[in-house]
């Protein structure tokens, strides 16, 4: 099934990865060849949308491989295939760090289909050109510090949020909400200790979106967009993270049932068929009871085995 590319941008701005790697090469004039790859990570019970991708871009030479901790990936290689992708995938990405990395890798594929012949480049000045955007791109890069690969890149994250704040993302439709609901969002069922509660406890449902700080743009729009639900940002400074945040059982129901149609995550979908489940099973008060006490715990822990693993 061919996917929404505003979906595919989700997905991609939340799980995607823009990757390039500077390898020693003793044939190529610079001593350097570069590598680039676009890389989606997901866990593999989630990876079945990849052939939905694949689909929608029949003409790329996409490869899939597991990786570690039940995670798989879905990796385009070729410069060409990259260039093309980004090409058509660039102006729908929204988030800060991303469209920076995807704008900067476009621009090093392309430099690099219009000036390479063969496996060389044709001078110095060429790659001393490049090595600077590779600096520049990794300085968008979600580590702090890079060493890896002949490129040490310290990142300013202070600047990199000064940056962030002046982005405004554009516009974006449910579909893309989705993709990054899908990729980086979480629903679940808090169960904490309450004296006052009537059995001793409070389980109420929890819609969350993380991003870094200097990418939170997207999230004021989503604050902005989903107002009837009341949604909150929160900011944690210490690990640099920003939290949109719906809570409630008519709130998260109301948000959910708006971007149920375009989710395409098996286990995404599964969480919330659950929570909405769980949401009328308290609507109805049938929680009250000592039975409904043990049902709710059921719901709880229905969840766990669909806990998103993070691609880091």
């Amino acid at each position: 099934m061919k996917l929404s590319l505003h979906y595919v941008a989700g997905l991609y701005d939340g799980d995607g990865s823009f990757m390039i790697v500077l390898d020693k090469h003793p044939t190529v004039l610079s001593g350097y060849q570069i590598q680039t790859a676009v890389v989606l990570g997901l866990a593999t019970y989630d990876s079945t949308v990849f052939s939905d991708i694949v689909e929608t871009f029949p003409d790329l030479k996409f490869t899939t491989f597991v990786g570690r901790k039940g995670t798989s990936f879905l990796r385009l290689r070729d410069k060409e295939d990259v260039y093309k992708f980004l090409g058509i995938i660039k102006p729908y990405l929204r988030v800060f760090s991303n469209v920076r990395r995807a704008e900067i890798m476009y621009e090093v594929v392309k430099f690099i289909l219009e000036h390479k012949h063969g496996m060389h480049y044709k001078s110095d000045v060429h790659f001393d050109y490049l090595r600077d955007l590779i600096a520049k791109m990794r300085m968008y890069s979600k580590r702090s510090v890079h060493m890896k690969r002949n490129l040490e890149v310290v990142k300013d994250v202070d600047w990199l949020r000064d940056e962030g704040q002046k982005y405004v993302p554009e516009s974006f439709d449910t579909e893309y909400v989705a993709g990054l609901f899908d990729s980086e969002g979480y629903v679940g069922l808090i169960n904490r200790k309450h004296p006052k509660a009537l059995l001793g406890f409070q389980v109420y449902p929890i819609v969350n979106i993380n991003l870094a700080i200097y990418d939170s743009s997207v999230l004021l729009k989503l604050k902005e967009m989903f107002s009837r639900f009341n949604p909150q940002l929160k900011f944690r400074e210490q690990n640099n993270t920003a939290l949109f945040q719906i809570v409630g059982n008519s709130n998260v129901k109301q948000f959910l049932a708006t971007l149920c149609p375009y989710l395409k995550l098996p286990t995404m979908k599964k969480r919330v068929e659950i929570i909405l489940e769980a949401i009328d099973f308290m609507e109805r008060g049938s929680h009250k009871t000592e039975n409904g006490k043990l049902k709710l715990l059921e719901y709880v822990n229905e969840l766990k085995p669909l806990a998103k693993r993070k691609v880091y």
